[in-house]
């Protein structure tokens, strides 16, 4: 079976006339999906995120854990 590659834009790029930074549910929304698309299809990400969950989160939906969790 083939592996699909797929290629993310950012999500800035998705909506390049548009300051999404402002717009928190739809940004925060379309983070969340990305992530999520990230994790179903990209198996090296998936290994990241497994591996390091909170820097993940962090760094692709700016969702920063508390250190006992």
């Amino acid at each position: 079976m083939a592996t699909t590659v797929l290629a993310l834009p950012n999500v800035k790029q998705i909506w390049s006339n548009v300051e999404v930074t402002s717009i928190t549910g739809q940004f925060k929304e379309a983070l969340q999906f990305r992530l999520l698309l990230c994790l179903w299809y990209k198996d090296a990400f998936r290994q990241e995120f497994i591996k390091t969950p909170k820097e993940v989160l962090k760094r692709e939906v700016q969702l920063e854990l508390p250190a006992e969790i």
